[in-house]
């Protein structure tokens, strides 16, 4: 056959997803802390870099995974592949503006409340007594 072997590469990234999911689930829980449930935990992701080397034979060989790929560009080439991925993940996430300004307008008001939400006579007398 001629060509590279798409299959080959589309089974590389996934065994490797597979392997690394266990790694960058802690590092997600880290980033937030008490939350447990699926709706509440998924707040970030990543987008990982795989460096794959293809033979002559045409294969697909997977070389090193980068958790913070670099996103400057050299080229033409290496400027659009790098906007289509940025470009992508964005649409993946469907945000949309009114969503970004119902997130900021809960956080503020849990700010608020936070701020002002009266403490407890003991709590008060505890911050003086040093």
């Amino acid at each position: 056959s001629s060509g590279i072997n798409a299959e080959y590469g589309v089974d590389i990234v996934i065994k490797t997803l597979l392997v690394a999911e266990p790694y960058l689930l802690h590092a997600y829980r880290m980033a937030r802390p008490g939350t447990t449930s699926a709706a509440s935990s998924s707040v970030c992701f990543e987008v990982l870099g795989m460096d794959i080397f293809v033979d002559r034979k045409l294969r697909p060989w997977l070389l090193e995974v980068n958790r913070s790929p670099s996103f400057g560009t050299d080229s033409k080439v290496d400027n659009d592949i790098k906007f289509d991925v940025i470009r992508t993940s964005f649409q993946l996430l469907n945000l949309k503006p009114s969503e970004k300004r119902k997130a900021l307008a809960a956080q503020k008001q849990l700010s608020q409340a936070r701020l002002l939400k009266p403490r407890a006579r003991n709590e008060r007398k505890s911050q003086f007594n040093v």
